[in-house]
């Protein structure tokens, strides 16, 4: 719950962060631009405001990235949560199953791989390891 701390951007190795489904809210950090290494970023079913061009603008395109970019089509409304350019799917909160199939269902490598999952805190701009 919350925004998004800056200090995540410095985790120059993250790979693979998925975060949708947490409450936060604000807008993409300036940060996430130095991830470098992210493939995969999960950031739909949240409250996000604004646009995603630091993550449109980096040179290796990002392989899955989903996100409320697309508007609700119940109402006559263009409005969305967050502007991408470069979203791989685009959910909006009134649609609960827009990334189950499309990621649970099929990506879901942690077990069969040997991964592991770890669980962070994000509260009052600190990052903090969830003790299992």
């Amino acid at each position: 719950e919350g925004p998004l701390p800056e200090s995540v951007g410095t985790l120059s190795n993250l790979w693979i962060l998925i975060l949708n489904k947490n409450n936060l809210n604000g807008t993409i950090p300036l940060s996430f631009g130095q991830l470098k290494s992210l493939e995969t970023f999960l950031i739909d079913d949240n409250q996000f405001e604004g646009n995603a061009d630091i993550i449109c603008a980096r040179k290796d395109k990002i392989e899955y990235f989903i996100a409320d970019c697309a508007s609700n089509p119940e109402t006559s409304s263009d409005v969305v949560e967050i502007r991408c350019d470069c979203c791989t799917l685009c959910c909006h909160d009134q649609n609960a199953t827009c990334n189950d199939a499309e990621w649970l269902g099929n990506q879901e490598s942690i077990w069969e791989n040997g991964y592991g999952r770890v669980k962070w805190e994000f509260e009052a701009g600190e990052i903090s390891l969830l003790n299992n």
